[in-house]
């Protein structure tokens, strides 16, 4: 899992990679550039996460915290993405899934013990998902996301934050921080 912290509004282009072997040219593994763009609804940081594979389900599932810009993808047809969110009682979170190349996204909420608590898979005019969900008690909730009609693949971003934060302004002064971390 890598995180990258930045600011509201920032812009990044990077490059992923993994070592596989130390026999292996650093040149072979280096990914495609990946462009990230910090949504405007977060407030005054946005934390930027990549998906690992496989998390098919709750044991697997990667973990998803508010402030979160989780970047993901549908690697096969039918694959399901689970998110591990832990909440307190009657915390209100948004969560939404963002362009990326996938199409349409279903996304729904669960219980620790599989109850569905809450599903959106055609949100308003636009092919993501958003749900506005208050946790009726503390503990561990699952976030899980797939290709609307599970045929699809591609690339999307899931964000948690909290409904209604005011975007700063576009013509705000100040300084860009980020840091990298494991």
């Amino acid at each position: 899992l890598s995180r990258r912290i930045v600011t509201q509004g920032d812009s990044s282009m990077f490059r992923l990679f993994a070592l596989l072997a130390a026999t292996v040219p650093l040149a072979a593994l280096v990914a495609p550039v990946q462009a990230i763009h910090t949504p405007a609804h977060a407030s005054d940081s946005w934390q930027v996460v990549f998906e690992s594979e496989p998390n098919n389900d709750n044991g697997a599932a990667d973990p998803l915290a508010m402030g979160d810009e989780m970047h993901a993808a549908i690697g096969v047809a039918g694959d399901v993405d689970c998110f591990r969110f832990v909440a307190v009682a009657n915390q209100e979170v948004l969560f939404e899934t963002h362009p990326g190349d996938i199409g349409w996204t279903i996304m729904g909420i669960f219980s620790d013990d599989g109850t569905q608590l809450a599903v959106d898979g055609l949100h308003g005019d636009h092919p993501y998902s958003r749900i506005q969900f208050v946790f009726p008690s503390d503990g561990t909730y699952f976030v899980k996301v797939a290709h609307f009609a599970f045929d699809g693949t591609g690339t999307y971003i899931l964000a948690a934050g909290a409904p209604g934060v005011v975007p700063l302004s576009s013509t705000s002064l100040g300084r860009v921080k980020s840091r990298f971390a494991d």
